[in-house]
């Protein structure tokens, strides 16, 4: 399935995608998917890949419910755009969010869960599946929560902001902003922390990683 330049599809009911999704024919392409509220949106196979085409302005908008069900990998090549009213999980298989975005709402699962690109989290953002993964990209922190049993961040991912962050292994830096960032648990990894002018990094746990002021 092919979603050309400029068209915008809107849906309100339930979704099952089966198989791949193409954004765009062209790289100056605009497309996007409107998941929303009270709508259900599966990705039933590991086959429901949504691709993007050439360097299109490609967009996922989740108000509703985005539901990995059916095992395997699936890749989502547009940006998310996950408002306050919005749920991601997955229940089965890895789903990849390769293009970053915006989390308003909820994120959970029993599942992997991965991200590269700039990632925006909201106040209201919750992301608490159980494997999560940055892998590159920056991490903006506006207040919400990452509290993934298993959170990984990558050597090229910058994590700024405030907010609540932990249980991770940092590879990257976590530069506290703005206010208090928290990072609860232990920490493991080579990564680093930062405190800027104004701002209040609270540790909960035990690290080893260096912390520059």
């Amino acid at each position: 399935m092919y979603l050309p330049g400029g068209i915008t599809w809107k849906t309100d009911g339930v979704v099952n995608q089966n198989g791949a999704i193409q954004f765009g024919t062209g790289t100056t392409d605009v497309a996007t998917i409107v998941n929303q509220a009270g709508g259900v949106y599966e990705l039933t196979s590991g086959n429901a890949q949504m691709y993007a085409d050439g360097a299109g302005s490609y967009t996922f908008v989740d108000a509703g419910l985005l539901e990995m069900l059916g095992g395997g990998t699936n890749n989502i090549d547009a940006t998310i755009d996950e408002t306050s009213t919005g749920t991601i999980t997955s229940t089965t298989g890895n789903l990849n969010f390769n293009a970053g975005g915006t989390i308003a709402g909820i994120v959970s699962g029993s599942q992997p869960v991965n991200f590269s690109g700039n990632v925006t989290l909201a106040a209201t953002g919750d992301i608490t599946a159980s494997s999560v993964s940055f892998s590159g990209g920056m991490v903006t922190m506006h207040g919400g929560t990452i509290a993934a049993n298993s959170l990984s961040l990558g050597s090229d991912v910058d994590v700024t902001g405030f907010g609540a962050i932990g249980d991770l292994s940092n590879y990257g830096e976590i530069d506290a902003a703005g206010g208090l960032l928290t990072v609860n648990g232990n920490g493991s990894g080579n990564g680093s922390f930062r405190v800027e002018t104004g701002a209040t990094l609270e540790l909960t746990g035990n690290t080893a990683q260096n912390i520059a002021f």
